[in-house]
């Protein structure tokens, strides 16, 4: 619906009769607010409209009292739709006024605002007290927090500066640490123009991580487009800049869906066929209170993939972390002569099979220091391949595992990898966090847990394993006919003791 301005006039003198009104500009827009201002210096009165739209729309006055369109009144940069026009909100309406006394008369805009008028660090903030104790659950919790970016996709590069910056200054008002943080974008932009800009000034503010945006001119968003289903984690190279800090980027997994056409309970399925890592990504809130169903669902759905398939639940930080020592991890696999003669000397003897002996180490000296302690947490897969797939094989790990014909191997020490048959002995299967193991005394492990949160650990141990003194705060749970225990924990770093039968 269009709205039309029009002028109602009146006699110079007497009573307020109002004559007949006449169209003298259409608008285009709903609302419109109109003002009074001679726009071009000319003398003569022109007409600044504001609308629904939240553009200010001028109309010229022409020598014979028409009003001819000149298009909206436009700023210094960019505003979010790319274009020069002022727009801070819907239903704007325009005030001129000298707001600071220096003989220039000034546009005030009155309007819906796009986000919210008072930042969370300002004295003036209407939920201090709510603030206040959700910044206290996160730290009894153990949960990081780290800055949640909104820009626009036309942003300058100095707006951008700032408005990072902000962030960072609100971090530090609020008392929290800005100590090498990630971040996603808020509803997903980055700039256009420059495809690299947001990325380089998050990068240069010490944000090393990005999980979460739509990259420029691309029509679909995360979590909705196809251009997403199947995303790596991969590093960014490095710019003209030179700088040595890291740059991660990753995108998180399709909306769960798990019925009807639009279901994407195959492409999990596809997730878990290739070893893929799946970063969930929900605001919580838009499903209180009434569909609290949907949150349990999909905390279901990714629980069973958990314990089917042992994935561990990490947050998005460790997470990024773990893969920042992946990306920069160098592998060796090494078989010394003696060990190549050695299974030379069986293949001959026994007369059939294969013999096979390896060593795989990992090199971590050039994993940056954004991994923090999950620096020391490099694993692999081992596929055995056409030639050695009739054969079982055999590791020497703190941490491994078989499923699907695939061996996984933690690379926190150096592994052993042999033909042969698994011994019985006493392993870790999969661990969320970086840990260091003490087995020096007999049927005694010193578990060493060195990140706080959620803490689980799933262990194999044939002959049977206890907690001494059972502490409160670790649920221990036995799956009795593979020997399995999944020992689980919420907390700060510490120290377990597990004793193991014989």
């Amino acid at each position: 619906m269009c709205i039309r301005d029009r002028v109602y006039r009146a006699p110079q003198a007497g009573a307020l009769r109002l004559s007949a009104g006449a169209v003298v500009a259409d608008v285009g827009a709903k609302y419109a607010a109109p003002s009074v201002r001679d726009m071009d210096g000319d003398g003569r009165a022109d007409l600044v409209v504001g609308s629904n739209e939240g553009d200010l729309r001028v109309f010229r006055q022409e020598s014979g009292g028409t009003f001819t369109a000149q298009g909206s009144v436009g700023g210094a940069t960019l505003n979010q739709m790319g274009t020069n026009a002022l727009v801070g909100g819907h239903n704007s309406v325009p005030v001129w006024h000298d707001v600071n006394h220096d003989g220039v008369v000034d546009l005030i805009v009155g309007q819906l605002e796009f986000g919210s008028p008072v930042p969370v660090d300002s004295p003036a903030f209407p939920y201090k007290a709510e603030l206040q104790e959700f910044l206290q659950y996160t730290k009894q919790n153990h949960l990081e927090l780290y800055p949640h970016i909104y820009v626009h996709n036309f942003v300058s590069d100095a707006q951008e500066k700032q408005e990072i910056a902000l962030h960072k200054q609100a971090f530090e008002k609020l008392g929290l640490p800005w100590t090498m943080p990630g971040t996603n974008q808020h509803t997903w932009r980055i700039n256009f123009p420059d495809r690299l800009q947001t990325l380089r000034n998050e990068n240069e503010q010490g944000i090393w991580f990005n999980f979460g945006f739509t990259p420029s001119h691309t029509p679909t968003e995360p979590r909705l487009g196809t251009d997403y289903i199947w995303g790596l984690p991969f590093l960014l190279t490095k710019d003209k800049s030179g700088s040595d800090q890291p740059m991660l980027i990753y995108t998180p997994a399709p909306v769960l869906r798990k019925t009807g056409e639009s279901s994407t309970v195959d492409i999990y399925d596809s997730y878990i066929k290739r070893d893929m890592p799946i970063d969930y990504f929900e605001h919580i809130e838009y499903h209180f209170p009434a569909r609290v169903g949907e949150l349990e669902e999909f905390a279901s759905f990714l629980d069973d993939i958990r314990n089917q398939y042992d994935y561990n639940f990490m947050t998005e930080t460790q997470m990024a972390r773990s893969f920042l020592t992946t990306l920069k991890t160098q592998v060796t696999v090494k078989r010394t002569w003696a060990d190549y003669i050695m299974d030379e000397v069986k293949d001959r003897i026994s007369g059939k099979g294969l013999h096979l002996s390896l060593t795989i180490g990992a090199d971590t000296s050039a994993v940056p220091k954004q991994a923090a302690e999950y620096a020391n947490t490099p694993g692999v897969v081992v596929e055995k391949g056409e030639k050695y797939e009739p054969y079982s094989l055999a590791a020497k790990s703190d941490v491994y595992t078989e499923r699907s014909g695939k061996l996984y191997l933690g690379l926190a020490r150096e592994a052993q990898l042999h033909i042969g048959k698994p011994a019985e002995e006493a392993h870790i299967v999969r661990a969320n966090v970086p840990f260091e193991l003490d087995t020096r005394e007999s049927g005694t492990w010193k578990l060493n847990l060195q990140a706080a949160g959620l803490q689980q650990i799933k262990i194999y141990s044939p002959s049977g394993l206890t907690i001494p003194g059972n502490p409160a705060d670790i649920k221990l749970e036995q799956d009795a006919a593979t020997g399995m225990y999944t020992l689980t924990r919420y907390g700060d770093k510490t120290t377990i003791s597990l004793s193991l039968k014989k």
